[in-house]
């Protein structure tokens, strides 16, 4: 993406086994047209109980779905969220 978040170059040269194309759609089934209704930083119990370190923000959306930042795709621990120029980082422990 590019600074104006808009997407850079041919997607469809990076794309020759259709899977960017897959995630698109399950992404946008997922999450357009939905409305955030609450923003909150994950709290601290419940991060232990997913045994991890780090505290990422999360949003609630309008159908009861919680979306939060992870590390990897196999939810190592929280990630940090850049909204354009800025990020929302990982909190760590109680602090």
């Amino acid at each position: 993406m590019s600074q104006d978040n808009q997407p850079q170059g041919d997607r469809e040269q990076e794309d020759s086994d259709g899977t960017r194309a897959i995630w698109t759609k399950r992404a946008n089934k997922l999450l357009l047209g939905r409305k955030i209704v609450k923003v909150e930083y994950m709290p601290v119990k419940e991060s232990d109980d997913m045994m991890w370190d780090y505290q990422p923000v999360c949003f609630l959306l309008d159908n009861g779905s919680w979306i939060y930042p992870m590390k990897d795709d196999e939810g190592n621990d929280g990630g940090v969220l850049a909204v354009g120029q800025d990020m929302l980082p990982v909190l760590r422990g109680d602090k």
